[in-house]
This record gives C-alpha cells, sequence and structure tokens, in this order.
C-alpha cells in the first residue's frame, strides 16, 4: 500500500469546513471517482484515502493498495500529480450538484443510524471541546476571523 498525506490549517469557519467535507467525499468517497485516475495508471489494484476533520489541523490520505514493492515511488508521485489535472478540468457540476445535495439531506436528516443520538451529539462537540472552543458558539466568519 502507497499513500500520500496532506496536513490542512485549522479550519476557522463553518462553510470551509463543509465545503472540505463535499470535496472529500467528492473525491475518495464515492466509488466512481475513486476509481478514476489512480487505478487507470496501472500502480495498485484499489484506491484508498480517508479524511479526519477531527484534529485541529485536517488531515487528508490518498493512495493505492496493492502496489509492488518495485512501483512504490511511482505511486507516491501518481496521487500528486493527479492534482493539478483535477484542478484544471475541475469536477464535473453534476457530481457537485448530487454531493452537496446529499450533504444537505445527511444535515436535515441528523440520522445516527442505530448509534444513540446523545452520544453523536456529545462526541461532535468534542471537536470544539477539545480545542476550547465554545460548541454551541456560531462559527467565526471568514471575513471576521483574526487570521
Amino acid at each position: 500500500m502507497v499513500m500520500v498525506n496532506w496536513m490542512f490549517d485549522e479550519v476557522a469557519d463553518v462553510e470551509t469546513a463543509l465545503a472540505l467535507a463535499i470535496l472529500n467525499h467528492i473525491l475518495i468517497g464515492t466509488p466512481a471517482r475513486r476509481s478514476q485516475g489512480l487505478t487507470d495508471s496501472g500502480l495498485g489494484e484499489a484506491p484508498v484515502g480517508t479524511a479526519d476533520d477531527d484534529l485541529r489541523q485536517p488531515t487528508f490520505s490518498i493512495g493505492l493498495k496493492g502496489v509492488e514493492a518495485a512501483d512504490a515511488e511511482k505511486g507516491r508521485t501518481a496521487c500528486p500529480r493527479r492534482a493539478p489535472r483535477l484542478a484544471a478540468d475541475g469536477i464535473d457540476r453534476l457530481t457537485v450538484d448530487a454531493e452537496v445535495n446529499t450533504a444537505e439531506f445527511r444535515l436535515r436528516e441528523n440520522n445516527t443510524g442505530s448509534f444513540p443520538r446523545g452520544i453523536a451529539l456529545m462526541l461532535r462537540a468534542l471537536k470544539d471541546v477539545l480545542y476550547a472552543r465554545d460548541p454551541l458558539a456560531p462559527p467565526p466568519s471568514p471575513r471576521r476571523s483574526a487570521r
């Protein structure tokens, strides 16, 4: 397995956090996007990825499973080489619209499945409490943030 990891600055506003969550799902959360690009390189058998926004500085990881040891360096450079092409070509508008609709539905439903809702809410609040932020306060506006 070969993974490439990035660490981002602290996200100070809800709009950016939501945009990153939507982008993460588009890039690695949907089978169609995961299979596009990296598996076309022929270096590995299946793409893998994850994003962790529970930390003060979120991380994003993407890579390939089933990479031969001799191809490890090629696999490590394949992921970053795809980013400029994606930035230049953009993401299909229908894909973005579909993911925005999915995110909106998830937020409105607040479905925790069989997991107790109170515990789910507590765990969400911990993201702010752990870093001495008020979990009930509205997020700072990007225009008013003190960065």
